[in-house]
């Protein structure tokens, strides 16, 4: 299978729900760097953000300077966040205003809980201009990507993104005795006394509605290299970035197994990007990924009967591979997440085997600059064949699809609820073979593929993700979230093949 990968850009900004919000100056222009690294606590949830002149934050968004520090837990599935409730910034904390405490620690208050001294909030995603109102953040030149920590929310709701195989939405629960950590009994907190409302779009629950949450887990310390992760029926191993990125799938269940090897060939990978903000609207966003050579896969697919083949919805990794910026009042990440999706209807006892590959020539990324926007120029060139080295044989005919999808930001927020300029690539195979030697004196063996990329300024979430989260704020009777916000444009595809056709002659 080949796929493509860009690296979307996001990006938000910081800012004081207090009087101490900081003015920005737009039109300066602020410049990030690789150089640094993280320490203690920014290691788990990321660095702080800090006040600037030269960025102006919206009204709404309390930026809990103390950062890290001001974090005591984090549930393993990313949403709820436990604040110390000593700190002047946490104090501030409302339904409906934007938290922003570190680089993963952003996002709306759907609900606060008092547990013992501290604060429990439940963050929903937000827009990029949800957050910054004005400022200029880019890169002077191309930022060299190498040896990203690798962070996982194994539960995260959304893990799978729809079917049968999906992660059902969590279900109330009741606190037994001595596990208040666990099943939490949610107060949520009303907005500006009056308003009945903190944020256009998003209502405050009644201040005696209690309700059963579930805060499952603590969030996993991050690997220096990616481990192996269960997504449904499937077993998947990341990696990235130098010589390559993608992804390992496998699946041993009934009869059936599948392993794939999904990679996009780099040498000295880097970014650049840029992105300008003013009066709340994004007016420029550029982002370039460059050292790409291009695409392989390997697959190899085999049955005994046609009880292990296997059909599986889009699947979203609950893995991300990230690397920290630096030299910004806004503490961005550089980061890479997959997903992919498998449909295997192998004829019987059978066996399909395939790799193969694509050259790639050019810059990944888009552009958009006054309301217009454009891909940038990237070129795929046939390399290795797929049907030229593809093994087939079966008993009846049999289809393989292989579909895999690299999504990468820059920008602020946990896995899954990254909000700014992002870009999506998802690349296609499938494969048709007639029965195999048994069938045909020529087997022939047919194939499709294709490249295409998704693109916009916002944020972009799993379905199964906005499900789950959307059933936390109905029992709180809070306006439910969108699994897209801001724009959006594609697909574009960048290559394709379809009906492509190999066959053999039979040996005598």
């Amino acid at each position: 299978m080949a796929a493509l990968m860009t690296l979307p850009l996001v990006l938000a900004a910081c800012s004081s729900g207090s009087s101490r919000a900081a003015g920005g100056a737009p039109g300066t222009s602020m410049t990030a760097t690789t150089q640094g690294s993280w320490t203690g606590a920014e290691e788990l949830y990321g660095a702080a953000p800090k006040r600037d002149p030269r960025v102006t934050y919206q009204p709404d968004v309390v930026l809990v300077t103390h950062g890290a520090t001001a974090v005591r837990e984090v549930s393993e599935d990313g949403l709820f966040w436990t604040m110390a409730g000593d700190d002047e910034d946490v104090r501030a904390l409302e339904v409906g205003k934007v938290m922003f405490a570190t680089s993963f620690g952003v996002g709306r208050v759907a609900a606060i809980e008092q547990v013992g001294g501290d604060r429990r909030v439940l963050l929903t995603p937000v827009g990029l201009t949800d957050v910054v109102r004005d400022g200029d953040f880019g890169s002077s030149g191309p930022l060299p990507l190498s040896t990203p920590l690798t962070y996982s929310t194994p539960g995260r709701p959304g893990i799978v993104a729809g079917g049968p195989d999906a992660t059902p939405a969590p279900t109330p629960t009741t606190s037994a005795p001595g596990h208040a950590d666990t099943d939490l009994q949610v107060r949520p907190v009303l907005g500006p006394a009056g308003t009945g409302s903190s944020h256009a779009g998003t209502r405050a629950a009644p201040a005696d509605a209690t309700v059963p949450l579930r805060a499952k887990g603590k969030l996993p310390a991050p690997r220096g290299t990616p481990a192996a992760a269960t997504v449904g029926a499937f077993t998947v191993t990341p990696f990235c970035c130098n010589p390559a990125a993608g992804l390992r799938v496998s699946y041993d269940k009934d009869g059936g197994r599948f392993v794939a090897l999904l990679s996009l060939r780099l040498t000295a990978p880097t970014i650049e990007f840029h992105v300008r903000i003013s009066g709340g609207t994004v007016q420029e966003a550029t982002v370039a990924l460059r050292g790409a050579l291009g695409v392989d896969a390997t697959i190899e697919a085999a049955t005994l009967t046609s009880a292990g083949n296997v059909s599986s919805p889009v699947l979203t990794v609950p893995v991300s591979m990230t690397m920290p910026l630096f030299g910004l009042p806004i503490p961005l990440t550089a980061t890479l997440t997959n997903e992919f999706q498998v449909d295997m209807q192998l004829g019987g006892r059978a066996v399909m085997k395939t790799s193969g590959g694509l050259k790639a020539g050019g810059e990944l990324g888009f552009g958009y600059k006054d309301g217009a926007h454009s891909v940038t120029a990237t070129t795929f060139t046939a390399g290795k064949s797929f049907l030229d080295s593809m093994t087939q044989l079966s008993v009846a005919p049999s289809a393989l699809v292989v579909s895999w999808a690299v999504k990468a930001s820059v920008g602020i927020g946990l896995i899954g609820f990254t909000a700014g300029v992002w870009v999506r690539m998802l690349t296609k195979l499938g494969f048709v073979g007639d029965g195999g030697l048994q069938q045909s004196l020529t087997p022939c063996a047919d194939g499709s593929g294709s490249i295409s990329t998704t693109y916009g300024v916002g944020y972009q979430i799993p379905a199964v993700v906005a499900t789950a989260v959307n059933f936390f704020l109905r029992i709180l009777q809070v306006k439910p979230i969108a699994r897209t916000g801001g724009l959006a444009w594609g697909p574009s595809t960048l290559w394709e093949v379809k009906g492509a056709r190999k066959c053999r002659l039979r040996p005598p």
